[in-house]
């Protein structure tokens, strides 16, 4: 009797120890899944900021320019209100630019972690043992 309580509480480790190893390879799968999404959207980041300052400096050109046109008396000051129209087109082509950038993050993150899945799925595929994909066979030829 001593003996099988014996037995029955190695197994009982064993199978804590094999459990608690998956769960550590796991975490660490997980861990450099992050780190290579904060890696990506760090360098989306970096992208976006030369965008951003370019929104900014053509913001305050057009402020300038809408400045100008309404203190300017002359009626010489046709091309300003051209200039100034471009600038306008150009300023909402570039906010449409950023607002597309903007929803760049939310696609790296959900690709990044399908990604992850699918690896993590196949390091478990190679860990665990082969009889259940046997077995699932066996009951599938009997249907």
């Amino acid at each position: 009797m001593a003996k099988v309580v014996f037995d029955l509480l190695k197994a009982l480790l064993n199978a804590t120890l094999l459990l608690l190893a998956l769960c550590l390879f796991l975490g660490w799968q997980l861990s450099s899944s992050v780190a290579q999404v904060s890696q990506r959207l760090s360098d989306i980041s970096s992208n976006l900021r030369p965008l951003h300052s370019q929104a900014q400096a053509m913001t305050e050109e057009f402020a300038s320019l809408s400045a100008a046109i309404s203190q300017a008396d002359t009626p010489d000051s046709s091309e300003m209100p051209i200039r100034l129209a471009q600038l306008q087109e150009e300023l909402t082509a570039l906010k449409l630019e950023i607002q597309s950038l903007k929803q760049l993050p939310g696609e790296v993150v959900r690709i990044a972690v399908e990604t992850a899945v699918q690896d993590l799925s196949e390091e478990l595929s190679r860990w665990l043992p082969q009889g259940g994909a046997q077995a699932d066979e066996g009951q599938s030829d009997e249907n």
